[in-house]
Formats: structure tokens, sequence, C-alpha cells
């Protein structure tokens, strides 16, 4: 029998940094502003918990697929639904459910909260179509996007000990890739506390953990490089919220003003923790390449998505491999350097 979600991806953002760790590891980061990427290390409900009746909604519905092969994604829909029940129950916290065209959202949050995030959520997913020339009609996950709000920390970390099986005492939002096999309904839920934060915050915070889920999902559940998938995150938050950049920008001018390398960034792996630092060079890597060319990015995204590696791929998009990637964005980063 399936477990809710065998195997999961998460990436956590913090009050003062953003950060990510493997499901199951050691709860949090040493250090505040540090990051280890998306993770396929997995987790969630406990087996013989997700057995019983109680957790069937964690579970996929035996009907998920059409004669034809194909899934039967309002049956998905409908399964995932009958989470709300469970949650209510488990954390005794009455939730309520909103749905839009792409989002499922279960929140405790005051109604005008959560009317902000049925209409951010569909903005970011439109909008991530539109920059990147996707086609609408494409679907990026089965059923919808779980998205999860909460009123405060406490049933925030709550729900990822009891649901996710994960200590985010520190955390500002993460999101999980529920990672089933390959021939199996690939879902993703995102997390986020309300705890009277501005708007602001909360938005971008909901903007980063969204991208990261679309981008996990896009075309085949595959990871991206840390940097990429980081700096596509970082990159939509200055998309959404261009007063952001100054800040984004600060870190990344500093590191091309010393001539040091990024060697180091680019090859980072999932497990790897990012300094505060990396998130800006990262996103200035991001914005680099699309101002580029955007058309071209999407290309660069979607031979990684292929298996390339990225040698590979920036070649074939770009003409350059990541050697003249880097020296074109150290000229890139000239006009920032004060």
């Amino acid at each position: 029998m399936n477990r809710s979600i065998p195997s999961a991806i998460l990436a956590l953002a913090a009050m003062a940094g953003l950060w990510a760790w493997p499901v199951g590891a050691t709860a949090g980061p040493s250090d505040a502003g540090t990051t280890a990427g998306p993770s396929d290390a997995g987790t969630t409900v406990p087996a013989d918990k997700a057995a019983a009746s109680e957790f069937e909604g964690f579970q996929l519905p035996a009907e998920y697929k059409n004669a034809d092969g194909t899934f039967n994604q309002d049956t998905i829909v409908a399964q995932q639904k009958k989470r709300l029940a469970t949650i209510r129950r488990k954390l005794f916290v009455p939730f309520v459910m909103a749905e839009t065209p792409h989002y499922l959202i279960f929140s405790n949050a005051d109604a005008d909260v959560t009317d902000r995030f049925v209409r951010w959520s569909e903005a970011l997913y439109a909008d991530l179509g539109r920059r990147f020339g996707i086609d609408p009609a494409e679907r990026i996950w089965d059923g919808k996007c779980l998205l999860l709000v909460f009123n405060d920390l406490t049933t925030f970390q709550n729900y990822s000990r009891t649901f996710d099986r994960h200590d985010v005492a520190g955390a500002g939002a993460y999101f999980v890739w529920e990672n089933n096999p390959p021939d199996k309904p690939q879902l993703v839920h995102l997390c986020i506390p309300e705890a009277q934060q501005d708007p602001r915050r909360l938005r971008e915070l909901f903007v980063h953990e969204g991208t990261h889920a679309f981008f996990q999902l896009y075309k085949k559940a595959a990871n991206l490089p840390l940097w990429l998938h980081e700096g596509l995150a970082e990159y939509m938050t200055v998309v959404n919220d261009g007063t952001l950049r100054p800040k984004k920008l600060s870190a990344a001018a500093g590191v091309a003003r010393q001539g040091a390398s990024i060697e180091p960034i680019l090859k980072a792996g999932m497990e790897s923790r990012f300094p505060l630092a990396d998130y800006s060079v990262a996103y200035t890597l991001v914005d680099f390449l699309v101002s580029v060319s955007r058309p071209r990015f999407k290309v660069f995204i979607d031979a990684l998505k292929e298996g390339r590696d990225q040698e590979t791929a920036l070649r074939a998009a770009y003409g350059f491999d990541t050697s003249g990637m880097v020296s074109r964005w150290q000229v890139y980063m000239t006009k920032y350097i004060p």
C-alpha cells in the first residue's frame, strides 16, 4: 500500500533568509540565512497511519487512472479535498477551503488573508506561464497544488510534524513535492504561516515557494541545478515586487566586484546549503540569462528537464558553456557595482 507521500522535496524560507533541508533530517540548519536546496529524501505520515482510513485523503484514490491510462484529475482532486477533514480533526483547527482553477487552499487565517492567497495563486501561475512561454493548457502538477495557510506558527509547526514528519521551527514557509513514482500522479503542497506578517512579505514567501513547486514539476518531475532553482524563485519575487531588486542585487555585486569564483555555486548539489550571498548570485544569473533571451532561457530549462547536463543545455540554448556564462555575467554585473 502506498504511503501518503512516498518521497518529498522541501524548500524552506526563514525570516532572515531562505533555506531548505531534506525531509526527516535534523530540525533546521545551524545558522540563519543558509540553505540546503531541494532534496529527494522522503517521508511524511508514517506508513502504518497512512494505511488507516482516517488518512485516506493522503493516499492516491483507487481509481486514479482512466481506462485509456491517463490520470483521472477530477478523482485526484476529490481525494485531495478529503484531507481537509483529517487536518481539522488532527489539529483541532477549523480550516476552510477555497478553490481556484489550479489550487486548493486550506486556511484557518482571516478571510481577508485567505482571499489574498486566492488572488495571488492564480496571478503567479499565469505570470509564470506568460513569462516563460508555457502553454496555458499544459498541466504542471496532477490534481491541484494544495496551499495551506496557517493563522499562527504553532499550527504550522504541528501540521509539519503530524503530516510531513518534519520540524520547521524557525522556518517561514516550505513546499513539498509528493514524489510518487513517474507512472503515478505528481502532487505538490505549500505551507505558509500568516502569523501577523506583512502582506508584502507573505506574498514574497508564496511567490518564492510557488515558483519552486511550478518548476519542480514543469515538463517532468526532475531537479534543476540548485542555483537555477533558487535563482528562478528569487527572480519571480522581484518580478512581483520590484522594490526587492536592490536588496537581492547587492551581495552579487560585491561578489562580482571582488572577482570571487562562483564555481561552487554552479556545482552545488541539492543537499548543499547556500549562504545568503549565493541567493543573490543565483538571482542575478537568472536575471542575466533572461535578459539575453527569454525564449532561449526556456530552451535551457527544457533541455535540463530532458536530462541534459547544464553544460550541454547552456550550449544548446545560448551557444556558451558555464565558463562563458560566468564571464558574461561578470560584465553584466559591472553596471551594478558602485
